[in-house]
This record gives structure tokens, sequence and C-alpha cells, in this order.
């Protein structure tokens, strides 16, 4: 009968042991999963280099939108200008009226 106790208590403490081991990595795996869930949260969103989007603040598109609105530039330039500035014109903006007397009867 002593034996069986005793053989009882082997498994119970490998038991335990195991338990504890799985606790423990739960803990950990808890723990690095918290921590890269902060990082993705807290890290900047990559930013697209090209085509930018046009901002208020940059000078040079302001320049070059005035410079068309006086009609120093004609619209080729100013998409390529734009285009050169790394921005990009609107697909759905229409050319600005064909320059001269329209031909037609």
């Amino acid at each position: 009968m002593t034996a069986a106790v005793h053989r009882f208590h082997h498994i119970h403490r490998f038991v335990g042991l195991i338990f504890l081991l799985l606790v423990i990595a739960a803990i950990v795996v808890g723990v690095v999963a918290l921590a890269r869930s902060r990082r993705a949260r807290h890290a900047p969103e990559p930013e697209a280099p090209w085509p930018r989007r046009p901002s208020a603040s940059d000078p040079a598109i302001i320049e070059l939108r005035t410079a068309y609105a006086r009609g120093d530039i004609t619209w080729p330039e100013y998409v390529q200008r734009s285009a050169n500035l790394g921005y990009a014109v609107p697909p759905g903006a229409p050319p600005p009226p064909a320059e001269g007397p329209a031909s037609g009867a």
C-alpha cells in the first residue's frame, strides 16, 4: 500500500509541475501579445511617398495653383509640374476648355 501512495505522490508532483509550467507559459504568451498589440497601435502609419495628397501648407503647390489660376501656365504644364512635385491630378478632373476659337460650323 505504501508503494501505491508513494507512486501517487510522484505523479501528483509531476502533474503539479506541468501545470505550473503551463501557467507560466500562458503568462509569457499574454505579455508578449500585449506588448505587440501596443507597439502596433503606437507605430506610425507608413506614408505613401507617391503621389502625395495636396497640402494647404506646401508653398510649391500653392504657387503652382496660383500660376495656373493667373493663366501664367497651361493645363499640360500644370499637370506636368504637379507630377514633378509628386502630386497627382485627380482622375476625374476635367481638362480646361481648349484654347483658341472653337472649330466647327
